[in-house]
């Protein structure tokens, strides 16, 4: 006899052995599906920059520059997945947060795409490039966010947001 006045030890070893084993293996199971997460999103980042750098290349492109409104479309298309990502939680906020001001600082200096770059032999700039694209889109919590973010500035996007999915 051992263990608790009155209990076998053999007995407590049956009962506190797979106790112990389910833990463990919780435990295990919950690392692994962090690994997994920190896996897909490396991955993500790395999907999203160099889709950006070829959005960016496109700029230089004379196809691209003749009608300005692919590049948008294209970039417009990646941020909606690097959206779609961040809701899912499978990118770091700070890093959508910082895409997303760049893309605030480029609606309120609503540049040209390239200074040659014209439709009709006229530049066309962000926010038209912007509302180009945007004609073809449903409403969406998407295009809400953006809306958002254009007019009120990121943190505010972020809040309201936030509000819309239930996660204020």
């Amino acid at each position: 006899m051992g263990g608790l006045v009155g209990v076998p030890a053999d007995y407590l070893i049956a009962v506190a052995l797979p106790l112990v084993a389910g833990f463990v293996g919780h435990e295990l199971a919950r690392q692994g599906q962090e690994l997994a997460r920190q896996s897909k999103q490396a991955d993500l980042l790395s999907e999203f920059n160099r889709r950006y750098t070829q959005v960016l290349e496109m700029q230089q492109k004379p196809e691209h520059q003749r009608d300005p409104t692919l590049y948008y479309d294209r970039l417009w298309n990646l941020q909606f997945d690097q959206y779609q990502s961040w809701c899912q939680g499978l990118l770091p906020e700070e890093t959508f947060a910082y895409w997303m001001d760049n893309r605030y600082s480029d609606w309120l200096a609503d540049r040209e795409v390239t200074p040659i770059a014209a439709v009709a032999g006229e530049p066309i700039k962000y926010r038209a490039g912007f509302h180009a694209v945007v004609a073809e889109w449903n409403h969406s919590p998407f295009h809400e966010f953006i809306d958002d973010l254009h007019e009120l500035g990121t943190a505010a996007a972020f809040e309201a947001d936030r509000k819309r999915r239930g996660r204020a």
